[in-house]
């Protein structure tokens, strides 16, 4: 992964906490995170603050606009059914690794090979979960088309039972339902 910002490696997770949560509010300005920094004894520049600040803007817009995707989607889709959110899951958690590739300062990112095992992992479970959904709804809409066949059958066997007396045959009616049912 891409080295640790000067920040990270100084703060405690309390004063990191904090210094995200003054981002957060946007109400403070580099010069104010820096100064408020250099009050508690940290030595850090005023750039890397500044590249510290963008970063954590950059993950709060990219979580706004997570959520109000996800918000639009429900609005238009409502609930959505499994399928639908496993895909979705998987688009974002895609994105979600393209994005960290960017690196950050723009310096490439390089993986040890104990985070390329586990970004290969990542990358497999997602192909894994894309496969085992298709082939779910690839059931379903299986199941739904012979309860469908079914169905019309049914209807037909009464329609005929009615019919009877006009002279369609045992065989006629068979071959009819054998046809709906796809075994013609």
């Amino acid at each position: 992964m891409a080295q640790q910002s000067n920040i990270k490696r100084q703060l405690t997770d309390e004063h990191i906490a904090e210094l995200n949560r003054r981002i957060g509010k946007g109400a403070h300005t580099i010069d104010d995170l820096f100064e408020w920094l250099t009050e508690l004894g940290y030595e850090v520049s005023r750039s890397s603050v500044g590249r510290y600040s963008q970063s954590i803007r950059t993950i709060g817009e990219r979580l706004r606009r997570s959520r109000e995707v996800a918000g639009a989607l429900v609005d238009k889709y409502g609930e959505a059914e499994p399928s639908r959110a496993l895909q979705l899951n998987v688009e974002l958690m895609h994105d979600v690794i393209m994005q960290m590739f960017d690196g950050e300062d723009g310096a490439p990112v390089v993986l040890t090979p104990e985070q390329a095992m586990f970004m290969s992992s990542a990358l497999r479970n997602l192909a894994n979960a894309s496969k085992t959904d298709a082939e779910h709804v690839r059931k379903i809409e299986e199941a739904a088309e012979k309860k469908a066949r079914e169905e019309a059958a049914a209807r037909v066997k009464e329609v005929l039972k009615d019919k009877k007396s006009k002279g369609m045959s045992k065989e006629m009616e068979n071959a009819i339902i054998d046809g709906i049912l796809g075994r013609a």
